[in-house]
C-alpha cells in the first residue's frame, strides 16, 4: 500500500488498499490500528496538524490537530460483533475510517481541532457473536 498521506476525502465512498497482511486463521477479540500522523485541511483552506506531522506540500500549520492515541497508542476497530473469526489467509476485510465522527472543533479554541480515530471493519462473513 501508499506510505505517507492518504487524502480521506478524495476516496470518498471508493476504496484504497493501506495494507496487506497475513494473519494467522482463528479467533480474535480486538483489532488494533496505529496512526501515526495526521493532518486536515478545512474548507477554508486552514491546516491543522498533530505533533510531528509534516503536512503534504511542505504546508506550516495553521493550529493544532489534537489526537490522544496518534503516535505511541493504538485505535481499536469497532467490530460488528465481540470476536472476528479467520478461517484463511484469503479473507479481505475493509477498514472504514469514519472521517465525519472521527474530527471535532471545539469553538472555545479556535486554533485547534481534535481526532478521535473512528474506524469500522466492514466485508466479512466471518464475524460471530
Amino acid at each position: 500500500g501508499p506510505t505517507g498521506w492518504v487524502d480521506l476525502i478524495a476516496i470518498g465512498s471508493g476504496t484504497m488498499e493501506l495494507a496487506v497482511a497475513t494473519v494467522p486463521g482463528g479467533s480474535y477479540g480486538q483489532l488494533l490500528v496505529l496512526v501515526d500522523a495526521a493532518a486536515i485541511q478545512t474548507e477554508d483552506g486552514r491546516i491543522f496538524a498533530t505533533a510531528g506531522a509534516d503536512p503534504p506540500g511542505d504546508a506550516e500549520p495553521d493550529g493544532v490537530l489534537t489526537c490522544a492515541t496518534c503516535g505511541a497508542s493504538t485505535t481499536r476497530v469497532a467490530l460488528a460483533s465481540r470476536s472476528l473469526t479467520i478461517a484463511s489467509a484469503a479473507e479481505t476485510f475493509v477498514l472504514d475510517f469514519e472521517v465525519d465522527e472521527s474530527f471535532t472543533f471545539p469553538e472555545s479554541r479556535p486554533n485547534n481541532w481534535n481526532l478521535r480515530p473512528v474506524i469500522r471493519l466492514h466485508g466479512s462473513a466471518a464475524e460471530a457473536d
